[in-house]
């Protein structure tokens, strides 16, 4: 049955032709991806530090990470933060590991 319903048949699964014909319908699954949230050198993991995601859907960002005289900043594709900044609008297409974005507080003390 188009709905999923009816009897399941397997890849390479012999059966035997009815008298009048039959219709199979492919199952599909949507395809789920791991995004990984690297503490970048932080003190403390984000929470949780991965998620599961649906293809092409969007996550909640979990709680950051904190390291110790710097403000969290975000999450980017590369741990250098010249990738793309990933955010909670930004679609899984695929497993990605986004790294935690760091502020040095120091700069700020003598201003």
């Amino acid at each position: 049955m188009a709905g999923g319903g009816g009897t399941a048949y397997t890849d390479g699964q012999s059966i035997t032709m009815p008298v009048g014909g039959l219709s199979l319908y492919a199952q599909w699954t949507i395809n789920q991806y791991t995004v990984t949230f690297d503490k970048n050198g932080g003190d403390t993991d984000a929470n949780p530090a991965s998620i599961q995601a649906n293809y092409n859907t969007t996550v909640t960002l979990p709680a950051g990470p904190t390291k110790a005289g710097y403000t969290f900043n975000g999450w980017n594709t590369l741990a250098n933060g010249t990738g793309s900044a990933f955010t909670g609008s930004t679609a899984v297409t695929g497993n990605v590991t986004v790294y935690a974005q760091w502020t040095d507080q120091s700069i700020y003390r003598d201003l």
